[in-house]
């Protein structure tokens, strides 16, 4: 899998020009690939029935990305790590994965929360 496309670039499948509106891991062939929700470039989005998904392999070229701000490359930086850890995997697999790290990120959450709390109780002190 490649770096994941942000939202607003433009991509081009077979002869036809798209504008990506989303993306999510589904299951394809009974593995977890890369999926883009498109719509028509340039008219975009005007009913339900001109919205789709592609496959990521199904793009033939990117003709320009969408905008990006630093949190926004921040936040693409992990959904790309978190799509490469599932892809290609069975989907129970791919669950089952992702339930193990949800657990983790938990863990890690209350281990860095409570440390936040010590460090602010530290400052407190040093004033």
């Amino acid at each position: 899998m490649k770096e994941l496309l942000i939202i607003g670039s433009v991509v081009e499948v077979k002869e036809s020009k798209l504008f990506i509106i989303g993306s999510r891991m589904m299951e394809h062939e009974g593995v977890m690939k890369l999926h883009y929700c498109v719509v028509p470039y340039p008219r975009g989005f005007t009913t339900v029935a001109n919205v789709g998904f592609i496959l990521e392999d199904a793009i033939t070229n990117v003709i320009c990305n969408g905008y990006i701000s630093e949190g926004g490359a921040k936040y693409l930086k992990g959904k790309t790590v978190l799509n490469q850890y599932i892809d290609g995997d069975a989907k129970e697999i791919a669950e089952s994965k992702m339930q193990t790290m949800t657990e983790e990120i938990k863990e890690v959450i209350k281990i860095v929360s409570k440390q936040k709390n010590v460090d602010e109780v530290v400052k407190g002190s040093e004033s």
